[in-house]
């Protein structure tokens, strides 16, 4: 079988960097110079930027090599596949047209397709647990031919039987450029946060598929975050300038949490979607903290940074990442340190996740002198790949954990020069290198079976 990851790179890379063949001036009797440009040579390096890396599938231990993605008039907006692997959703249009949303039945092939309107971007596509009915929050503008239109959110609820559940509500945009929602256990209701006008309070809403009501269960007093609900659709956690609340989904009773400060944003659930983790301000400095939604039980992961920046949850490794007092931390939601990466400032590009999850690779530095690190989850020193790069693309994975694949610049690279692009195996070994790279090429990764 033929399996197809389909990854877009933003390479973000130092295009400056890139000068095209010199150019020659040639007289004309009016001794006005004529810029001309070597188009050969250009479609050359763009020709050899195209071609399979590496080249074939022999000779070689890894069950996957890198080519370029044939092009399509497709533009895929947002794509989720359901819980059970069932059936995937993909919103998007054919340039010119208006997008569509295309369920499709991965076992049967069947699909089930909707017309959606004029929309400007989709902000969520999420499934419901028992993977019968998808919910699509996009934005719209209202008054476009306005100096500064409208951005409006715009909730809609797809069944695979065919059925549409069409703009439950339009609500204006939010601060933090967010609209809450999660669906409940049973899949048969919608729970969003939303705010009917622009300077209005968050109002906790419930939308039930089965007689199509819309009824508001709780508002937010506070908005110094947006709601953030557990995404098993049984908890909501509210913060406020002098509490943290969580509200369970059944009786929608807040318990407030006194805080001296208010938590900072983002909060996040943990993966047992039963314990809230967020960074709390304290007087001695910056605590990790976890809190348990049933009994309240309140513990800290790490505690006493005088400064911390960029953190993040990943459910699917159960770790919190962030940047503290020099190092890039990773710890266990129970707590357990796994890694310690010396990071002297917090200047952090990205975390890039394998696809099982047991290992990361950490963009760092300023632009112009970056570097990448990988970060093993199995008590291994962390390996340095590349450093004091004058530029370097987001890496992304092979979907096999084996390799991952990566565009750089050196800082010594003469001008003129193009990038490079390098596979690079998970013990730090460089298995193919490609140059010239032309750094604004679309990649998949096809399997060699």
């Amino acid at each position: 079988m033929k399996w197809i990851i389909w990854i877009v790179i933003c390479w973000g890379l130092v295009a400056c960097r890139h000068e095209p063949s010199p150019a020659t001036a040639v007289a004309t009797p009016t001794a006005v110079p004529t810029l001309t440009f070597d188009w050969e040579a250009y479609n050359e390096i763009l020709h050899a930027s195209m071609a399979p890396f590496p080249p074939h599938c022999e000779n070689t231990d890894h069950t996957y090599y890198l080519t370029r993605e044939t092009l399509t008039d497709f533009n895929t907006l947002a794509t989720a596949v359901n819980p059970q692997k069932t059936w995937t959703a993909v919103a998007g249009n054919i340039y010119g047209q208006l997008p569509t949303l295309a369920l499709t039945n991965q076992l049967t092939g069947a699909e089930v397709v909707f017309q959606l309107g004029d929309i400007h971007e989709v902000k969520h596509l999420a499934w419901a647990h028992d993977g019968q009915a998808v919910a699509l929050v996009y934005i719209i503008y209202v008054d476009s031919l306005q100096e500064r239109p409208e951005r409006v959110y715009v909730l809609s609820v797809y069944e695979v039987a065919g059925v549409a559940h069409e703009e439950i509500g339009r609500y204006a945009a939010a601060p933090s450029g967010e609209m809450p929602f999660a669906w409940s256990p049973d899949s048969r209701a919608l729970y969003f946060a939303a705010r009917p006008t622009a300077n209005a309070f968050y109002r906790l809403m419930a939308y039930r598929l089965d007689d199509r009501s819309v009824q508001e269960v709780l508002t937010a007093r506070a908005d110094h975050q947006p709601p953030l609900f557990a995404f098993s659709g049984e908890w909501v956690a509210l913060a406020a300038p002098s509490y943290l609340a969580i509200a369970d989904t059944v009786s929608w009773q807040a318990k407030p949490y006194p805080l001296p400060t208010p938590p900072l944003w983002p909060m996040f659930w943990l993966g047992d979607h039963q314990h809230l983790l967020f960074i709390q301000p304290a007087a001695a400095g910056y605590n990790v903290v976890v809190r348990e939604a049933t009994s309240g039980l309140t513990r800290n992961i790490a505690a006493g940074f005088k400064e911390i920046a960029h953190w993040q949850y990943d459910p699917h490794a159960d770790m919190v990442t962030f940047w503290a007092d020099g190092f890039e931390w990773g710890y266990r939601g129970d707590g357990t340190l796994v890694f310690q990466v010396p990071m002297p400032d917090s200047q952090q590009n990205g975390r890039f996740w394998s696809p099982d999850h047991s290992l990361m690779l950490l963009k760092r530095g300023p632009r112009g002198d970056e570097a990448l690190t990988l970060v093993y989850l199995d008590g291994r020193a962390p390996v340095t790949i590349r450093d004091h790069l004058a530029g370097l693309g987001d890496p992304f994975w092979a979907p096999d954990n084996q390799l991952f694949a990566l565009s750089q610049m050196e800082q010594d690279a003469p001008p003129g020069e193009f990038p490079s692009l390098d596979i690079v195996d998970i013990d730090g070994t460089m298995r193919w290198r490609q140059r010239p790279f032309f750094p604004y090429t679309t990649l998949i990764w096809l399997s060699c079976e």
